[in-house]
């Protein structure tokens, strides 16, 4: 993806531009767009005072409006620049926004699950794979919006339950697709791929165990060829969660890879996989600490 960041003064100076934007939300948009990281808390209050306006806390649907407005704007590229996520951190310092206030207003949220539904889309949009930046793009969602693990998984899950759903509505297509690639996968295996078992492997992230179905392993082993997918080794393979369980990564086929043993031990808890944790030198009887694990 490329990536054009949306700066404080040029996203607020299209959205004070809106037709839509009116009122007292226009207002505290004006502010941001003319005093921009300039802006105090103490500038908002006393335009709060302004529009009588007691506290923060009776604003605060406002506030997450302006957030909506400018997350937005942000994701018009489909992805999150640490600029755009530092601004984000920004506003929400600046207006008071917390850890779940996304989540607790009935309205806003209708319009965070549709934001995170067109990116879940957007993701997926190609086929069911998921690489390390899309991995990293979802911790991000949840982050900007604020959401706990559990209030994340739920929603995602919800969607991914949409989109696999969708993806079944003729099995001789999914087979056939399945077919084309190589034949690691047999008749019987294709059997038990139905719509039924595939959700059953959405419900296995509800159970947060760490077992990874075998219908899910066949599908990884075929999609990454039964190799490690950073050095290529066929000896010694492991199923890897991109985004690991300890993180909140799920067993689902988005999530897992395949790689060695040794390319595994070096990847540790980070999430997805970078050349910048290898070097060539590595070995892996050479690691010392693999005693402690």
């Amino acid at each position: 993806m490329t990536n054009n960041s949306v700066d404080i003064k040029t996203a607020f100076e299209l959205i004070v531009s809106k037709d839509k934007v009116q009122g007292n939300l226009l207002r505290v948009c004006e502010l941001i767009y003319y005093k921009g990281f300039d802006a105090r808390k103490s500038d908002v209050l006393d335009l709060l005072n302004e529009l009588n306006v007691s506290s923060l806390k009776d604003f605060k649907s406002e506030s997450l409006k302006v957030l909506i407005l400018y997350i937005r704007l942000a994701l018009n590229d489909n992805i999150l620049s640490n600029e755009e996520k530092n601004n984000i951190k920004f506003l929400k310092l600046l207006l008071g926004i917390k850890d779940g206030d996304f989540k607790n207003n009935k309205l806003i949220f209708e319009q965070v699950k549709n934001i995170v539904k067109i990116q879940l889309e957007l993701i997926y949009m190609d086929d069911e794979s998921i690489d390390n930046s899309e991995a990293l793009h979802k911790v991000d969602l949840q982050e900007v919006f604020g959401l706990s693990y559990d209030d994340f998984l739920a929603l995602t899950n919800h969607f991914d339950m949409l989109i696999i759903g969708s993806s079944l509505d003729s099995q001789k297509s999914y087979h056939d697709a399945i077919r084309r690639t190589d034949s690691f996968v047999n008749e019987k295996t294709l059997e038990k791929w139905s719509k039924e078992n595939l959700l059953n492997d959405v419900e296995e992230v509800k159970t947060r165990s760490r077992r990874i179905s075998q219908s899910v392993k066949d599908k990884v082993w075929n999609r990454d060829g039964g190799c490690c997918v950073l050095c290529g080794s066929n000896e010694n393979i492991e199923f890897d969660h991109i985004v690991p369980f300890s993180k909140g990564g799920s067993n689902t086929y988005r999530n897992i890879q395949i790689l060695c043993e040794s390319c595994n031990r070096k990847k540790s808890d980070n999430i997805g996989i970078s050349e910048d944790y290898f070097d060539s030198d590595y070995n892996l009887e050479d690691d010392e600490w693999l005693d402690n694990v």
